[in-house]
């Protein structure tokens, strides 16, 4: 609406989480940068999430670890730049 004041969040590239609003609720990620798109795995604030680019709102991310990983798109007004990854910083 009119009234509302949306502001562009910059979100650098590497590792990131989504905003504890979701805690205990899976957010799926979209598969391309359209909230019409089809979904992909949910992810929680606990789930590895690294950010590849972002192209205007839309943050490219790959979610989960070592051979399960899934890359989607998420909202930059949902991720939070995370300074200490979920595995503590370590490979």
């Amino acid at each position: 609406d009119a009234a509302t004041v949306y502001r562009l969040r910059t979100i650098p590239p590497g590792p990131c989480t989504i905003v504890q609003s979701w805690a205990g609720t899976g957010y799926p990620l979209f598969l391309s940068p359209d909230h019409s798109a089809k979904r992909g795995r949910p992810v929680l604030p606990a789930s590895p999430l690294v950010a590849l680019e972002q192209v205007g709102r839309w943050v490219h991310v790959r979610a989960g670890a070592g051979e399960d990983v899934e890359d989607g798109w998420l909202e930059a007004d949902q991720l939070v730049p995370d300074p200490l990854p979920v595995n503590g910083g370590h490979p």
